[in-house]
């Protein structure tokens, strides 16, 4: 579809999306090159568009243009673990101290940091941290600019564009440690599709060619095909297959659903998954089927994906690298690495809990299902964890000085900053640390610059801590982006 808004200037600028270890990006671009980038997982798309669209006073179309393509290569690249410098051309448009700020950007090595002070100092401009901080977080081009490379005086992190998490797990990749965390198992991830290739390759040579022709049909192939309804096709398959073949089979139709939007494939691939969860119950599965199973699920956003998740947890019988390859499908979708729906994502908070409870960590499970804000906080679902947190808060639930900080970090991460700065102020007469005071101020300085000139959009997401003690703040970096 393409979305367009008539500028003023007559600028028209091309944009695409893209799909990324730290969610969706939009890209857009000029004939010059590329001129921004936005995080779906902190703006809805409309937001994005609309941001850009004001930012540059421009026009935009929908368009996979070759310049775009690039970019997207790069990407890939980057999240790959490569560090070669690119050789997209960006088309930066901003103010000359902006582009300066920019520039220096640019130069931090891979895998490398720098503070405000240092980078105010690289410009020639020691005094102008305030405004070095305010220029990264105008940074239309996150990634390709890499101000997620600029941290606070202490070394801590400061607040980004896609969000605290994204910025901490971008340079843990980079510094090459990234192999331990699910979000950038990037090889993994492509050994997961590689496998479930060749499982659907094997399920494939077991149908009847008429079966095969008649799927090939339906993706576009120009082949002759019976003419089947979906059932007859189902009909067809079942008889030439095992029960041992149905998750293999769920994720090859899966597939042929999911890049054609083919809502009568995506029906079949529900029968399959169906049949599949009723065989769970005779014979527990293999890590190959439920890595099938679970991406079957999932890709066509189908309501059996909870119910299968359900039923492996529950299996006493399953076996060690098939709950690994549960445990990583559920983590995937935690920390925003496997795109789904927000109500997979939500309940995907409960399903972790019973998994680590069915586990046997119980004194995990204890904890966490006592303090279920927390999950929420952690899993990034702010508005779910506000309502548990203030129902905690009015109830007496547990000690308030936790609540009133996870209540200030989820209010500043949906954009409530008045709200985030009544429960600072409460938290502040709470406990009187000069850490809660200092972030006040942070907080205040923005709300007097409107909420922006602290270092970019409202929807910062924040550090999600252990409620334990409380980790102590320098003064507060200027307008830390």
């Amino acid at each position: 579809m393409a979305t367009r808004s008539d500028g003023r200037s007559g600028l028209v600028l091309d944009w695409a999306l893209t799909d990324s270890p730290v969610g969706q990006l939009v890209l857009c671009a000029s004939a010059q090159g590329l001129v921004s980038l936005h995080f779906l997982r902190v703006q809805p798309l409309e937001a994005a568009l609309a941001d850009a669209s004001a930012r540059f006073d421009a026009g935009l179309q929908e368009e996979d243009s070759p310049l775009l393509r690039r970019a997207q290569r790069q990407l890939a690249a980057y999240f790959a673990g490569h560090h070669h410098r690119g050789s997209v051309p960006l088309d930066l448009r901003g103010t000359p101290f902006q582009r300066r700020v920019w520039a220096a950007l640019q130069q931090i090595p891979h895998g490398e940091t720098e503070t405000y002070g240092s980078l105010s100092a690289a410009i020639g401009k020691p005094d102008a941290v305030r405004a070095v901080g305010r220029a990264c977080g105008r940074n239309p081009l996150p990634l390709f600019v890499p101000c997620h490379r600029v941290v606070a005086a202490d070394g801590s992190l400061t607040g980004y564009l896609g969000g605290i998490e994204t910025k901490r797990r971008l340079l843990t990749l980079e510094r090459g440690e990234a192999a331990h965390l699910p979000l950038f198992a990037v090889a993994d991830r492509r050994v997961d599709s590689e496998r479930r290739a060749l499982d659907t390759q094997k399920v494939s040579a077991r149908l009847p060619a008429p079966a095969m022709a008649w799927l090939d049909r339906r993706r576009g192939a120009p082949v002759e095909a019976p003419a089947w309804s979906p059932e007859a096709w189902l009909t067809a398959v079942l008889d030439a297959t095992t029960d041992e073949d149905l998750p293999a089979l769920a994720a090859l139709v899966a597939t042929a659903a999911t890049t054609d939007e083919d809502l009568a494939l995506s029906a079949v691939t529900d029968d399959l998954l169906a049949m599949a969860a009723a065989h769970l119950i005779a014979a527990p599965p293999g890590a190959d089927d439920v890595r099938c199973l679970l991406h079957a699920a999932l890709s066509t956003d189908s309501a059996w994906h909870d119910v299968i998740v359900h039923r492996l947890i529950g299996t006493s019988r399953l076996s060690p690298a098939a709950r690994h390859e549960l445990e990583r499908h559920l983590e995937a979708i935690l920390d925003g690495s496997l795109v789904c729906s927000s109500a997979t994502r939500e309940h995907a908070v409960d399903l972790w809990s019973g998994l680590r409870h069915a586990a046997g960590d119980d004194a995990w499970f204890a904890g966490q299902s006592e303090d279920p804000s927390l999950i929420f906080a952690r899993a990034g679902l702010y508005a779910e964890a506000i309502v548990c947190a203030e129902e905690q808060l009015a109830r007496g639930d547990g000690p308030r000085a936790p609540l009133l900080r996870r209540l200030a970090d989820a209010y500043e991460a949906t954009g409530e900053l008045e709200s985030a700065r009544e429960r600072l102020l409460a938290l502040v007469a709470e406990r009187h640390l000069p850490s809660d005071a200092a972030r006040l101020r942070e907080l205040e300085d923005r709300l007097r610059h409107g909420g922006h000139d602290a270092g970019h959009s409202d929807r910062r997401q924040p550090e999600i801590e252990p409620e334990t003690k409380p980790k102590p703040r320098a003064k507060p970096e200027p307008d830390a982006h």
